[in-house]
């Protein structure tokens, strides 16, 4: 009988709701995407490729026809029809936990249709952080190196669940902030009519801001104030931070690494 080899990464994961439907399949091993996508989860998860912001870790398993059909049921996709489908399934490449350097074609189901729910950031379904969301939330507009969500999430451990381009006006960007060191410069923003700098919009569990105070070295190499700025032509009141005046340095340049970080979109 043909077999198929799926990546699955939410309730048909071992300890998942749903995971009694692959009782007879083979298991493969643990694996994670090559290529970063977003996943976003309420009950269950969503992963799509609109942005970059993880890699989705899952498991392989080995599947026949009838039990491909019976996922397929679970995932409302209709082999026929894909473009009505609630999810689609398409071949992707993952790496697997045992043999990182020999990447498998998969089949992989998407959600490009739920963009609402909360993102989580680790890639991880099970991922305990990420589902402890608390209901209070604040805005926190990033432009510099915390706009790259890898850096964001897993580097310093920051949760969000939500992500959007927006625009802070009447402002420039430069890099005038010393480093600690003081071998080089990190970015900073400086009044400027007419200008505008363009950033990342996260939206915040309100414990994450006290983490983030501490990255950022506030109060005393940067100041955390609150700014309004325009995401999708609304105005939206956010946490921004401004270097202390005893940090600034015009004569500095920011490392190739961490001007990188500041060019990452969605």
């Amino acid at each position: 009988m043909k077999t198929t080899e799926i990546f699955v990464y939410g309730s048909l994961r071992k300890g998942g709701s749903n995971h009694s439907l692959l009782a007879s399949s083979k298991f493969i091993g643990s694996a994670k995407t090559v290529q970063k996508l977003i996943m976003r989860a309420r009950a269950f998860p969503f992963v799509s490729d609109d942005q970059q912001v993880s890699y989705i870790h899952g498991e392989v398993y080995s599947v026949n026809s009838s039990v491909l059909r019976m996922v397929d049921r679970l995932e409302s996709y209709d082999v026929l029809s894909p473009e009505n489908s609630w999810y689609e399934r398409e071949e992707i490449l993952v790496k697997m936990d045992d043999d990182p350097q020999s990447p498998r074609k998969v089949a992989m189901y998407f959600n490009r249709k739920e963009n609402k729910a909360p993102i989580f950031g680790s890639g991880d379904f099970f991922n305990l952080d990420d589902r402890n969301h608390t209901s209070e939330v604040v805005h926190y507009f990033a432009y510099g190196s915390n706009r790259n969500p890898v850096r964001f999430r897993t580097d310093r451990g920051i949760c969000f669940s939500q992500r959007y381009w927006a625009k802070l006006h009447d402002y420039r960007l430069v890099f005038n902030k010393r480093s600690s060191d003081g071998s080089s410069s990190y970015a900073n923003i400086q009044a400027s009519e007419g200008d505008f700098v363009e950033g990342i919009l996260y939206q915040l569990p309100l414990a994450s801001i006290q983490k983030l105070d501490t990255y950022e070295g506030a109060p005393n190499h940067y100041l955390r104030e609150q700014m309004v700025v325009e995401m999708s032509g609304k105005k939206v009141l956010a946490e921004v931070y401004i270097a202390h005046p005893d940090w600034i340095q015009e004569d500095l340049k920011p490392s190739d690494e961490y001007r990188a970080h500041c060019n990452c979109g969605l």
